[in-house]
């Protein structure tokens, strides 16, 4: 991880696989996969870690996409 981190031009104190872990966990989340389903991929042994991904993880990205979709559902 830390040779790929090198290459990739990651900051040192980021060339661990918890970061990898944690940026998985937020993209899955952020692109609509359910809890469970990111706890199973992710290897979470209990559902309340992928739990608090998902309490800080909702990106505005994804609540401006519900809006989008709440606006064309009203026109």
């Amino acid at each position: 991880m830390k040779n790929y981190g090198a290459v990739a031009g990651i900051p040192e104190k980021l060339r661990h696989f918890h970061v990898l872990k944690h940026c998985c966990t937020a993209h899955l989340l952020s692109k609509g996969f359910g809890v469970e389903r990111v706890q199973d991929w992710i290897g979470h042994a209990h559902i309340q870690s992928t739990m608090e991904y998902a309490k800080a993880k909702v990106t505005n990205a994804r609540r401006d996409d519900m809006a989008q979709q709440l606006q064309e559902a009203w026109r």
